[in-house]
């Protein structure tokens, strides 16, 4: 009965990642008019799918460094993500559930050894770094790349629908390895067959076609409303390459922070106006995931009384 209520949680987990999380990789392609939302939802599933087993059979280093954190094997963390996720949804704003598991896995470490663990501690700072080096990526990208989408649009449109799917491909190494690896401990073998990870790429597809619209909306239109589609290129480019940097070395990022990041990167370089209203409650709410997520956790691990 634990194993069947374990499981059933990690398969919320996956859902809401793919309602909240995923859809920001085909945002850009949305938002310019080169993808319909439902066959940037197809292109993504697919994408995600195949990511996930790429990473997972031949680099799987984000998975690594997560198992190596304490707590990662708990419930609690996982819980703690789908309380938050489902609250973000709630309101329209996009999350990191990375971040967010990230964050409840140190709330049970404080728990465990009165303290976050230095593996941690040092995973946060590695994402924090992540994200400047997305703003700059955003930036150069724009510097060389520009010009030449904006002459050719139709380059540009071929170009955000490879990035779209280059993007979705870099969740399912991101967020795919994250998650999905959790059922590796409540398998019957302790491993994962292939047919559980095409589940949960399909439960993730199935979490994005449910509910990403609002999330790809405000991060494709409404945090730079005047984008167009060669400066949305460009930043579609400058965060691939750099979750794809992110996912060789082992280091848990955010797909959705990347991406963001990259794009304010990319508005500042092509003299785009960026919202500061959306751009204040983005930063507003990733500011809290840490202190909130590792507080739910931690009080999670009180009143259940965890043992570890």
């Amino acid at each position: 009965m634990t194993e069947l209520f374990t499981v059933c949680v990690i398969y919320a987990v996956i859902f809401v990642n793919g309602a909240t999380d995923a859809p920001n990789s085909i945002s850009g392609a949305v938002a310019s008019g080169a993808l319909s939302y439902r066959s940037a939802c197809v292109l993504c599933a697919v994408f995600n799918f195949a990511g996930l087993c790429v990473s997972y059979m031949f680099f799987p280093a984000v998975a690594d460094t997560m198992a190596s954190l304490k707590g990662s094997d708990s419930i609690i963390p996982m819980v703690t993500v789908v309380i938050f996720a489902v609250a973000a949804w709630v309101l329209g704003i996009p999350t990191s559930e990375s971040h967010a598991l990230v964050a409840a896995v140190g709330g049970v470490s404080l728990y465990a050894l009165g303290r976050p663990d230095a593996r941690f501690i040092d995973v946060c700072i590695k994402s924090a770094v992540s994200c400047a080096a997305g703003f700059a990526s955003g930036g150069i990208v724009t510097t060389f790349a520009a010009s030449a989408l904006h002459l050719r649009q139709r380059l540009s449109r071929k170009v955000q629908i490879l990035c779209a799917a280059l993007s979705s491909a870099c969740h399912g190494m991101q967020d795919g390895q994250k998650f999905v690896l959790l059922l590796a401990p409540v398998s019957a073998s302790g491993r994962l067959s292939l047919g559980s990870v095409l589940l949960c790429s399909a439960v993730m597809g199935l979490g994005c076609l449910s509910g990403g619209r609002k999330m790809t909306d405000t991060v494709g239109a409404e945090l730079v409303p005047a984008c167009s589609m060669a400066l949305s290129t460009c930043a579609d480019m400058g965060a691939v390459m750099c979750t794809l940097a992110s996912s060789f070395f082992g280091i848990p990022v955010s797909t959705t922070y990347m991406k963001t990041c990259t794009l304010m990167g990319t508005a500042s370089v092509g003299r785009a106006r960026v919202s500061g209203k959306v751009a204040r409650r983005l930063f507003a709410v990733w500011i809290l995931t840490y202190p909130v997520c590792m507080a739910i956790a931690y009080a999670l691990c009180r009143v259940l009384d965890t043992s570890f």
